[in-house]
């Protein structure tokens, strides 16, 4: 049967590397990831159409390539003549929710006509912590958890600004003092465009961004545990992948929308709902399109 229940998650900027299940030297401890994975179809060569959010958005939504879907500047709109993600689950006979932190997602930019609720968190001004999106997503879909229901969630905390989140900083680089030390990132305290940084800031910022993949992944467990209470985890499909990743200096870079790297454009892909898509490691190439 078809799940009955759908999650789509987008962890905005994560990298496939920064994930045991993709590498298993990663640094960040992901423990959801690695359960989950045993039970799922796990993609290991999933590629995304954009270095950056709005055309890899575009075409995830889309399941169209950019020389299509042409939705590139910040002033375009992902066309209406395109039919997107919820508008797939409305006519699946879902109820179709969503909460983003993603300043692009929101349907006057194109990304979506048929939500029954939705809020961007930037443009209500509200929460920008996973958590703080994952709950309000939750709120719309709680009063009616027992029917058909689509719900996306797009978390943004592996997206700049990094911020420390605890326990995992103190893991990853516990004791360092500096102009970095609680975040990091293109805006607020400790903003900075990525030069001048030596190899211990580096270091550091590079933890900042291990502790939220870790923090993200904290949240895949509670939300698995909220379907089991509410006793739908085996009728829904769990969905999570990422917009695009970031450059952490490899080449020089710190950041996304700089080059056509591996670190940007290799990002994981996970479904679970066995019934469907058997567990396993799919080694073939996949993309943001598929």
């Amino acid at each position: 049967d078809p799940p009955k229940y759908v999650v789509f998650i987008v962890m905005d900027a994560l990298r496939a590397d920064r994930i045991r299940v993709w590498n298993p030297k990663a640094r960040p401890e992901t423990p959801n990831w690695d359960k989950l994975a045993e039970t799922s179809a796990v993609f290991m060569n999933n590629y995304v159409q954009g270095n950056e959010s709005q055309v890899s958005h575009a075409s995830m939504w889309s399941s169209n390539y950019l020389a299509k879907h042409k939705a590139i500047e910040m002033h375009d709109k992902l066309a209406d003549k395109w039919m997107t993600i919820d508008e797939v689950a409305k006519k699946a006979g879902k109820f179709v929710a969503g909460a983003s932190g993603n300043g692009y997602i929101r349907p006057a930019r194109g990304f979506g006509g048929a939500w029954d609720q939705f809020v961007n968190h930037i443009e209500k001004s509200l929460g920008l912590k996973g958590a703080d999106i994952m709950e309000k997503g939750l709120s719309f879909i709680t009063p009616k958890h027992d029917r058909p229901w689509f719900l996306y969630l797009g978390l943004i905390d592996t997206h700049v600004t990094w911020r420390a989140k605890a326990p995992w900083m103190d893991k990853y680089d516990g004791g360092y003092k500096g102009r970095f030390q609680d975040a990091y990132g293109d805006d607020g305290k400790g903003a900075s465009s990525g030069k001048d940084l030596t190899d211990k800031e580096k270091d550091h910022v590079r933890a900042l961004y291990d502790s939220n993949v870790s923090y993200q992944d904290d949240l895949v467990g509670q939300l698995i545990e909220k379907l089991k209470t509410w006793g739908i985890y085996d009728q829904t499909m769990i969905i999570i992948t990422a917009d695009h990743g970031d450059e952490q200096w490899e080449d020089g870079r710190v950041g996304h929308g700089g080059s056509e790297r591996e670190t940007l454009l290799h990002v994981p892909l996970l479904i679970h709902y066995p019934p469907l898509f058997p567990a396993g490691k799919v080694t073939e190439g996949t993309e943001g399109i598929d």
